[in-house]
C-alpha cells in the first residue's frame, strides 16, 4: 500500500478536525493527546502490547495517581475486552469484572 493511500485511510479514521492532532501514516488520532500521555482525569494509563507485529494482546491499566483523591478504584483490561477493577491496589487479571 502507498504511503499516501495509508495516511488517507488513518485520516480518515481521526476526529474530522476539531482537535489539532494531524492523522499521518504513524497515527490516527483516535484518542486525545492528554490519554495518549499517560494521564488524564487523575489517573495514569500504561499500555503494554505482546511486541508481535502485528500486535495480538495487550494489557491496559487505570490507576489514580492517588488513591482516594484523585480516584479510588484500579481498572485492567486485556484482550478480551473485558474491564476489571480493584479498589485496594493496582487491578489484574484475576480481579472482578465491572
Amino acid at each position: 500500500m502507498r504511503p499516501s493511500v495509508i495516511q488517507n485511510a488513518l485520516a480518515d479514521l481521526s476526529d474530522g478536525g476539531s482537535s489539532n492532532c494531524v492523522a499521518s501514516s504513524t497515527q490516527a488520532c483516535l484518542i486525545d493527546s492528554l490519554l495518549a500521555g499517560g494521564v488524564k482525569s487523575g489517573y495514569s494509563i500504561t499500555y503494554a502490547n505482546d511486541g508481535n507485529t502485528p500486535s495480538v494482546a495487550y494489557t491496559l491499566n487505570a490507576d489514580p495517581l492517588a488513591r482516594g483523591e484523585t480516584g479510588r478504584r484500579s481498572f485492567f483490561s486485556n484482550q478480551p475486552g473485558e474491564i476489571r477493577y480493584n479498589v485496594t491496589a493496582v487491578a489484574t487479571v484475576t480481579d472482578p469484572v465491572i
